[in-house]
């Protein structure tokens, strides 16, 4: 990061369903894709460009190319042409399955988290999965709530501390930095009844006793640990895929017409999205 941030903590991107109402769930994006045509209105994603649903976008298109190894992480109008146009298909086909066929998105993840506790979809999704404990015990998920882990795995990141060029007090703003990756801080951040956020340590480095800090940690009985959560993930594409995919999504799936008819216009008349 060229001295410019420090890690704070890891990610990992998510499903998590309600066990109430899926008793066998998925394990593979494919699988997500045919359990929501399977069982229409049960399923949806934050619009693109939603953080959260640009991630989801991502994913999809990681899965109908073969696997996230068969995508370059480097973006080029030619891995764009080769791999977007499949996702987007399969997006476009899952449309009149989504909940309200599509109609509308969630406008974020805590939209769809609400739709989630409303009983409106069985099937949600985070990047921020260590929030999950606190949305169950609160309420604002059902305590049904399970995570859902994939077979091919999911994209996994890591979130930074910016130390900005301007900074006013860079060796204060350093200094919090330090203070945030010390085994005391990461440790308190990532018990689950503060935040539950996994540590970005190499906890064989530290000694016994920072060590200690962590295996004294209670488990969640809603997030699974990060090994099990991260089991076959992989890494994040270049800034560059994201407004191409979301801009290309933005014109051939959100805008395709509804089935029996096209969108409708200002003057009643239907009115057809043009293709790229």
């Amino acid at each position: 990061m060229d001295g410019c941030e420090a890690p704070w903590h890891k990610a990992q991107f998510t499903f998590f369903y309600n066990s109430d109402a899926i008793t066998d769930p998925p394990t593979s994006l494919q699988g997500i894709l045919d359990w929501a045509q399977a069982h229409p209105g049960r399923f949806t994603y934050p619009g693109p460009p939603d953080f959260t649903g640009s991630v989801f976008l991502r994913e999809v298109m990681l899965s109908t190319a073969g696997g996230a190894v068969q995508v370059p992480l480097t973006y080029s109008d030619e891995a764009f042409a080769e791999h977007a146009p499949a996702a987007l298909q399969a997006l476009t086909e899952l449309k009149p399955s989504l909940w309200r066929e599509g109609a509308t998105y969630p406008r974020d993840e805590q939209a769809l988290n609400t739709l989630s506790a409303d009983g409106e979809v069985d099937i949600a999704m985070t990047y921020g999965p260590a929030t999950l404990t606190d949305l169950v015990e609160s309420g604002a998920l059902p305590p049904s709530t399970k995570v859902l882990t994939l077979e091919e795995g999911t994209v996994g990141n890591a979130s930074f501390l910016a130390l900005p060029v301007n900074a006013a007090d860079a060796a204060g703003a350093m200094v919090v930095a330090n203070i945030a990756l010390s085994p005391e801080q990461q440790a308190a951040k990532a018990d689950p009844g503060t935040w539950g956020q996994f540590t970005v340590l190499d906890t064989d480095l530290l000694t016994p006793t920072q060590r200690s800090l962590f295996d004294q940690l209670p488990e969640s009985p809603i997030v699974p640990d990060y090994e099990e959560l991260s089991r076959n993930a992989h890494g994040e594409l270049a800034s560059e895929w994201v407004p191409a995919l979301n801009e290309a999504w933005r014109q051939d799936v959100a805008s395709a017409p509804r089935p029996g008819g096209g969108r409708r216009s200002r003057d009643g008349l239907p009115s057809w999205p043009c293709r790229r």
